[in-house]
């Protein structure tokens, strides 16, 4: 039995939002990738950054120690009045 013109429905098209969205979502997930491997990079420039500070901190004491020809570890202190020497 023949179907009616007013049974059929008409072929849609997908909607433009499915189209975007399916375009858009793999941008989405490269941003999010990238922006977590930015900010990991950052931390780790970071800690590397501090801790050649320190060694160079540490570098820069010794030198000061031997050329002044004192420790300032053994020198150094609170006095009993709260007084720092």
């Amino acid at each position: 039995m023949p179907q009616s013109m007013s049974s059929l429905r008409p072929m849609r098209r997908p909607s433009f939002v499915w189209q975007a969205g399916l375009i858009l979502l793999p941008v989405f997930i490269i941003a999010a990738l990238a922006l977590r491997a930015i900010i990991q990079d950052r931390t780790a420039v970071e800690r590397e950054a501090r801790g050649r500070a320190e060694e160079v901190a540490r570098q820069c004491g010794k030198e000061l120690e031997r050329s002044w020809g004192f420790c300032w570890r053994s020198t150094t202190g609170i006095h009993s009045d709260g007084v720092i020497i």
